[in-house]
């Protein structure tokens, strides 16, 4: 488990601490990768960082992910690719990644879905893992309102 992903709790407890318990938003979180069933398991361990600091009574709002889009980064261009959707270049044409599908889910059902995913298949990984054997946490608490949004450029 990368540090990264570890530290989405740890940021969201340090900022409810140095406020003094203000409700916390999470903006711009996410991962440049070209592999899908990474971007899926980044997140689905930020969301469990969420979901652990809500199960402990912190007033987090909501999170967003960064982004919608493959889309222009100022200090590294068109390289990075955080999207739910990648662009074409050439035609501008959008096509969602299957870790679009899998946010949507979550959002839809306000609740941390996760996927077994299985990450060899003879021998390479997946570049679009099914998406099969759902198995869903607790929603979130009526008092919290959890909202998971998606931000967009």
């Amino acid at each position: 488990m990368s540090t990264y992903q570890l530290s989405q709790g740890a940021t969201i407890r340090r900022s409810h601490e140095v406020t003094s318990g203000l409700p916390v938003f999470v903006t711009e979180n996410g991962i440049s990768t070209d592999d899908d069933a990474e971007r899926i398991e980044y997140v689905t361990r930020a969301l469990l960082g969420v979901e652990r600091c809500l199960s402990d009574g912190l007033d987090v709002r909501g999170y967003f992910y960064w982004s919608l889009l493959d889309n222009f980064e100022w200090a590294f261009g068109y390289g990075p690719h955080f999207g739910l959707a990648s662009v074409d270049r050439q035609s501008f044409q959008r096509s969602a990644k299957h870790s679009r599908e899998w946010l949507g889910s979550v959002a839809r059902s306000n609740a941390l879905v996760r996927l077994s995913l299985a990450s060899q298949v003879a021998g390479e990984r997946r570049q679009r893992p099914e998406m099969t054997a759902i198995e869903r946490s607790a929603p979130c608490s009526p008092a919290s309102q959890g909202v998971i949004g998606i931000e967009t450029d």
